[in-house]
């Protein structure tokens, strides 16, 4: 029989040894965790072929990607997915966890997509378009842009996307492209926002780069005045499917973005500005005119002084198809 104090050492010996066992698991599931949930912005990692295991847990690690370079080894070593981390391009964040890294690296990586993103699409238009390239799932920027009111801040450009992204990643390089190219527009701007609105307006209806500087001095003219704006594009923004043509019921849709029923400004930019047509509202050009109409066949504005007039021109440009 063994002494009562060697059997009492077993026990606290076996007792330390649980108890650094469960330490143990604890701090390797908090290792596991994302570095920082609330940091979503986006880091570009490219895993060369023939990059093993140690060598991508160093990269990630000085990235500020993982917490643990050992443990992101242990897991992918004892999920038995360590041999199956592929090379090649891939977007992460601090806000991801480990297993969702590895999980990544085990899908392989991602194609590169370019995309060019057009002046003047609307917010459910970049999403068609994103969609139909595989960039994110259809309805998830509109659904968020809607809710954000994101609409005219999402700037027209050239992108480099990964299919198959999360949708906050696109969002995020959308934020930081309309950062680096608008705000320095705007500057301290105090109308900001009823910029980007009047521009989306003029980038919708008016194609040629000066005549839209002469639009934009009309309708400030008729906001000043307590005119209605009346502008079709509005319109257009509440009609799914094809705008034109017009027909009398669509200008009676009731909608704070209807120009033709509310006077002043709609609620919230209708589209998506380029630097063109910002630049015409924060340099508008002064001039007699009071009313103006777009050809949409030819590109080109007629100008007007009076109703008469704009009303010739209606009928000029009616009558020649």
């Amino acid at each position: 029989m063994l002494p009562a104090y060697f059997t009492k050492y077993r026990i606290v010996v076996g007792a330390a040894a649980s108890f650094m066992v469960l330490a143990s698991i604890v701090l390797f599931i908090i290792f596991l965790q994302p570095v920082l949930k609330s940091d979503v912005s986006p880091k570009e990692v490219t895993i060369g072929r023939g990059d093993g295991l140690g060598e991508i847990a160093t990269q990630l690690k000085g990235e500020n990607l993982i917490q643990s370079n050992l443990v992101f080894q242990l897991f992918a070593l004892v999920t038995l997915r360590a041999h199956l981390l592929k090379p090649g391009n891939y977007v992460f964040s601090r806000a991801i966890s480990t297993p969702e890294i590895v999980r990544q690296l085990v899908l392989g990586g991602r194609d590169e997509v370019v995309v060019v993103i057009p002046e003047g699409f609307s917010a459910r238009e970049i999403d068609m378009l994103l969609s139909k390239e595989g960039i994110i799932k259809k309805g998830e920027l509109i659904s968020i842009a809607l809710k954000k009111k994101l609409e005219g801040y999402l700037f027209p450009d050239t992108y480099l996307f990964y299919r198959g992204s999360e949708v906050n990643m696109v969002l995020i390089k959308f934020s930081e492209t309309f950062k680096e190219k608008v705000e320095p527009l705007l500057g301290t701007e105090k109308n900001a926002l009823e910029t980007l609105i009047l521009a989306s307006l003029i980038e919708k209806e008016v194609p040629n780069s000066d005549d839209r500087k002469i639009v934009a001095g009309i309708l400030l003219k008729r906001l000043a005045s307590d005119w209605p704006l009346q502008v079709d594009a509005s319109i257009c923004y509440l009609k799914p499917g094809k705008c034109y043509p017009l027909i009398p019921l669509d200008f009676k849709i009731d909608s704070p973005y209807n120009t033709y029923l509310y006077k002043g400004l709609p609620i919230a930019p209708i589209a998506n500005p380029g630097i063109d047509a910002i630049i015409a509202v924060l340099h508008p050009e002064k001039s007699s005119y009071w009313f103006y109409l777009s050809d949409s066949k030819t590109g080109k504005t007629f100008f007007a002084k009076t109703l008469e007039e704009h009303n010739k021109n209606k009928t000029r440009v009616l009558l020649n198809p």
